[in-house]
């Protein structure tokens, strides 16, 4: 359900604050599983942000791109452009511990260009 999946995000979020990796992975990975059936995009969307977040903390780079990939995806079909825009800087960070410090420079420059107003 969006409850669970919302209180296994946050659940995450909190372990990862504590330095609790194996917490925070097995949180987030129930926020994802509350909604493999049901749910809204931006659930999805929150659900796989949190758990590429927590996968780059474990430094699984692969699994945190691929998760914050299908998370932008997802926050790109629900209309939720603030989680779009954090998941592609943590796949820009992904991309920056890799080496390729190309993908943060663009995204930085695309950033800059935009009007707050």
């Amino acid at each position: 359900s969006e409850e669970a999946s919302v209180l296994g995000v946050v659940r995450a979020v909190v372990a990862l604050g504590r330095g609790n990796l194996a917490d925070a992975v097995a949180s987030a990975a129930r926020a994802r599983d509350a909604l493999v059936d049901a749910g809204s995009d931006a659930g999805r969307a929150q659900a796989g942000y949190a758990g590429a977040l927590v996968q780059l903390a474990g430094g699984d780079l692969a699994r945190a791109d691929e998760a914050a990939a299908e998370a932008h995806a997802q926050a790109r079909r629900a209309g939720h452009t603030m989680l779009g825009i954090c998941a592609r800087v943590l796949r820009a960070e992904v991309a920056r511990r890799r080496g390729r410090r190309g993908p943060a420079a663009a995204l930085v420059r695309r950033l800059s260009r935009v009007d707050g107003t």
